[in-house]
């Protein structure tokens, strides 16, 4: 029985791909539990409109990223911290610090659509690449500058 998963299911596939599985595994454990629906003619033709909605979605989402980068190139975005009489900054700025700043920025772009792919906060003074992964393998870099308070 050809199925369309809902979801990500492990050793069976992502979501919205079309498997092949026995039928009573699809009618007594998937379909139940709302994790498949039968790929029929309605069901393919739905999922044919959604795809091309995510598509849109995301190229629509994409241009926006690239303008975040086009003007980050020009003015990065900027961060004061306090520093100590040796130079050692107290703080930092952390990937929510910077998802907040694009928000105020960009309020187009929604901080739901992307991801945030430093893994530790930012604790040195000076220009730093921060890494904008949209998902689907889609990334950019923005910059960031960290300046005294």
């Amino acid at each position: 029985m050809k199925v369309i998963l809902l979801q990500d299911l492990r050793g069976l596939g992502k979501k919205n791909d079309i498997r092949e599985v026995s039928e009573g595994y699809a009618r007594n454990f998937l379909m139940p539990r709302g994790l498949v629906k039968i790929a029929d003619a309605a069901a393919m033709a739905e999922l044919k409109t959604r795809a091309e909605d995510d598509r849109k979605h995301l190229e629509a989402t994409k241009a926006k990223l690239n303008l975040l980068i086009e003007a980050t190139k020009q003015t990065p975005l900027i961060f004061k911290l306090r520093v100590g009489e040796r130079n050692e900054v107290f703080g930092s700025v952390t990937a929510k610090d910077i998802r907040e700043e694009i928000q105020s920025i960009y309020p187009s772009l929604d901080p739901k659509e992307f991801e945030i792919k430093n893994e530790r906060p930012i604790k040195a003074l000076g220009s730093h690449d921060v890494v904008i992964d949209l998902g689907g393998g889609v990334e950019g870099k923005v910059k960031v500058l960290i300046e005294k308070a």
